[in-house]
């Protein structure tokens, strides 16, 4: 994947054995933005998911320049899945990041002109509302999809996150350095949260 201009917002997407709920998501994703060579999408699969490596070309029908898909082997029940986040993270190119999930689902539209106008130290935006099953949350401070700047993985030990990447940003960057949040007005991300078998595996190899 190139780009004559580095894109806005890089959105880190692993999925595993749910290749619809992932096609939906992605496609949330493009049709909520005003320009798709404002975003990159990085995709995460498992070598084992023959769904998805059979139908992996419906990926690419969505946008075959901004979404770039990586595979890889499994990792047993219980391996923490800090490995699936900074191996995904060695490919992003955006200004901003996005640790998305394929069961969230992104409502509204301009996310991206948005970010093009927030500077990106000092800031951590957030979606406006957050609705999580059947509750619906406005400005909710530590809710799930900050859009977070590349550049404040630096103030994470060695460069690389931790668990819970969402969580671990607010709580180093808000918290402790004091940064902001904006809120994205009329932006909401859609949280149907499954109990499945992706929610039990890590993603990624050891790097």
């Amino acid at each position: 994947m190139s780009f004559h201009n580095p894109p806005i917002s890089t959105f880190l997407l692993p999925s595993l054995w749910r290749f619809d709920r992932l096609l939906e998501s992605v496609r949330s994703i493009f049709e909520t933005c005003h320009g798709a060579n404002n975003i990159e999408v990085v995709i995460r699969l498992h070598l084992s998911d023959t769904e998805a490596y059979q139908r992996a070309r419906e990926l690419f029908e969505i946008d075959p320049l901004r979404i770039k898909v990586i595979w890889g082997d499994d990792k047993p029940v219980g391996t923490s899945n800090e490995w699936l986040w900074n191996d995904l993270l060695k490919h992003a190119l955006g200004a901003w990041l996005q640790f998305w999930s394929d069961d969230l689902i992104l409502h509204g539209k301009g996310w991206d002109t948005m970010l093009i106008n927030t500077p990106t130290e000092g800031f951590l935006c957030q979606p406006e509302i957050h609705r999580l099953n059947h509750s619906i949350y406005l400005e909710n401070m530590d809710g799930p999809a900050p859009f977070v700047p590349r550049e404040a993985m630096k103030l994470f030990h060695q460069g690389r996150l931790p668990k819970l990447p969402d969580v671990a940003c607010y709580d180093l960057l808000v918290k402790h350095y004091g940064w902001k949040v904006k809120f994205l007005p009329g932006i909401e991300v859609q949280h149907n949260r499954i109990n499945d078998r992706t929610l039990a595996v890590s993603y990624a190899h050891e790097i």
